[in-house]
C-alpha cells in the first residue's frame, strides 16, 4: 500500500470512537476533473500475502485527449476481513501534454469499523499544494504530521504515477528514473529500474500471461512515515529484494497497465494479479480465450 498511499490513513492515533458500519465508498461527483471519456478501461486485482487473499481492488482508467482520471476502490478480503474490516476509495486526475502527466487532484476516502476519514489534495504551481481533511486535524495532529511547506515541482501522487510510467513504456523510453511522490501524508521517492521485456507464465490466478515489460522499483522514505512495526514491515525495512511490476497492453487502445506485482514483506511473499478487465463496457480476454481464473468479483 505504499504506492497507493492509503493504508496508514485508516489508522487514527489515540482514537477511541465507537465502531460504526462500514459504508460503500461511493464516488463524489466532483472528486476529479472530468476528462473527455473517450476510452475507459476497468481492471480488477487480487492481492495475496503468504498465499492468502487479503485484499481486492478495482481500478478505472479514463483517458481523454488531454486529460485523465483514475478511480480505485478496494477492501480487505478473506481472513484479513475477520480482523480488519477496511475499505478505501482513491481518485486522481489531471492533464496530459507533450511534457507528460500533470496531476491536479488526489483524493482518499477510508472506511473502517473505527472511523471514516477523507482527504482531498490539490497540486498547485511551484510545488505548492492544498489539503482538506474530514474530520479536520486537531492542532496537535497537524503539528505531528510535519508536512513539507512545498514539494518538488514535478511531484506526483501514487495513482497518477501509473500513467506516467505507462506512457514512458508505451513511447519506448522504458521505466528508468526517479519520481517524487506526495500523497498528502508522506513524501518519498520511487526509483524505477528497467528490466526489459519478459514472459509471464500462465497461472490460474491471473487473466494475463505472455510478454510484459518488467520494472523494479525501490523507495527512499523522506517524511511522514511511522516507526517500523513488528507485525508488518516492507522490503526496505528488512533489506529484502525490491518489488517488480509487470506492465502489458490488455487492449490496443490503451497504454500498458500493471498485470502483476511480485514483492516481499516480513509476513511472506506479496503477489498482486490482474484477474479481470473490461473495455468500453465489454469483458477483455488479453490472451484471446476466457481464462479459468480463481477469483470472486472485486468490489
Amino acid at each position: 500500500m505504499i504506492l497507493a498511499g492509503g493504508a496508514d490513513a485508516a489508522r487514527a492515533d489515540g482514537d477511541t470512537k465507537a465502531a460504526a458500519p462500514v459504508p460503500d465508498p461511493t464516488p463524489a461527483a466532483s472528486s476529479t476533473p472530468a476528462p473527455s471519456r473517450e476510452r475507459v478501461l476497468k481492471l480488477g486485482y487480487d492481492a495475496y500475502v503468504g498465499g492468502l487473499n487479503i485484499f481486492a481492488f478495482t481500478v478505472d482508467f479514463a483517458l481523454g485527449s488531454e486529460s485523465y482520471s483514475i478511480l480505485g476502490k478496494g477492501e480487505s478480503r478473506g481472513i484479513a476481513r475477520l480482523f480488519w474490516r477496511w475499505s478505501t476509495r482513491l481518485a486522481a486526475g489531471g492533464n496530459l501534454d507533450a511534457e507528460g502527466v500533470r496531476p491536479q487532484l488526489y483524493n482518499v476516502d477510508t472506511f473502517s469499523t473505527r472511523r471514516n476519514l477523507s482527504m482531498q489534495l490539490s497540486f498547485d504551481e511551484n510545488g505548492k499544494y492544498t489539503i482538506r481533511r474530514t474530520p479536520p486535524d486537531t492542532k496537535h495532529r497537524a503539528a505531528k504530521r510535519n508536512l513539507p511547506v512545498v514539494v518538488p515541482e514535478t511531484s506526483i501522487d501514487p495513482l497518477s504515477i501509473s500513467f506516467r510510467i505507462a506512457r514512458d513504456v508505451a513511447n519506448g523510453r522504458g521505466c528508468n528514473g526517479t519520481h517524487f511522490i506526495f500523497d498528502g501524508n508522506r513524501r518519498y521517492n520511487l526509483i524505477f529500474s528497467d528490466l526489459g521485456v519478459g514472459k509471464l507464465p500462465y497461472t490460474p490466478y491471473s487473466v494475463y500471461s505472455g510478454a510484459a515489460h518488467r520494472c523494479q522499483f525501490d523507495i527512499t522514505r523522506i517524511s511522514g512515515f511511522r516507526e517500523p512495526r513488528e507485525y508488518i514491515r516492507f522490503w526496505d525495512e528488512d533489506n529484502l529484494d525490491p518489488p517488480q511490476i509487470w506492465l502489458a497492453r490488455v487492449v490496443p487502445e490503451m497504454p500498458p497497465v500493471p498485470v502483476r506485482l511480485e514483492g516481499d514483506l516480513n509476513m511472506g511473499g506479496l503477489r498482486i494479479y490482474l484477474v479481470w478487465a473490461e473495455f468500453a463496457g465489454a469483458p477483455v480476454f488479453p490472451n484471446g480465450v476466457k481464462p479459468d481464473v480463481r477469483v470472486a468479483r472485486s468490489p
